[in-house]
């Protein structure tokens, strides 16, 4: 886990084991992703905004 960018979980919770993980690693976490398994797949390009709760397909870079 220490190598992931973010974290993407259907399990929801502020107490959720992702959740923690990601909070005691730093790393963006957005729990709570309905079929997120089904929809993603592994390798596949995603931008996260964890703090809008949004994941967007393909990268997306900031000026």
């Amino acid at each position: 886990m220490e190598a992931a960018l973010a974290i993407v979980a259907e399990e929801g919770g502020l107490t959720s084991h992702a959740a923690v993980v990601g909070v005691s690693l730093g790393i963006p976490t957005v729990v709570g992703v309905a079929d997120a398994t089904r929809v993603l797949t592994t390798g596949q390009a995603v931008t996260v905004d964890a703090v809008g709760g949004l994941i967007l397909t393909g990268t997306l870079r900031a000026s």
